[in-house]
């Protein structure tokens, strides 16, 4: 049987998810660059978004909340059915 350690599994790990969680890490940096502020809470007004800005959020949103969720329980379910052959 093949033993790895802790670190080795852990790597191998990172490497099948890595694609989502770094597409949810970026993805959550544009969204706090373009996502809708409450006005009350700054100083300063901050002015409505525009179409384009509310094009990215709503499409990072989406990607968030259906397609990341979906491509990392497919890995999971791959890895697991791959293991059990």
């Amino acid at each position: 049987m093949d033993e790895m350690t802790f670190w080795e599994s852990m790597q191998e790990r990172w490497q099948a998810y890595k694609k989502p969680i770094l597409w949810l890490f970026w993805s959550n940096v544009l969204y706090a660059i373009f996502g809708s502020r409450d006005c009350e809470y700054h100083a300063c007004r901050v002015s409505n978004m525009t179409t384009l800005q509310q094009w990215v959020f709503h499409i990072l949103m989406f990607f968030n909340v259906i397609i990341c969720p979906i491509w990392i329980k497919l890995i999971a379910l791959k890895r697991r059915t791959d293991s059990m052959f």
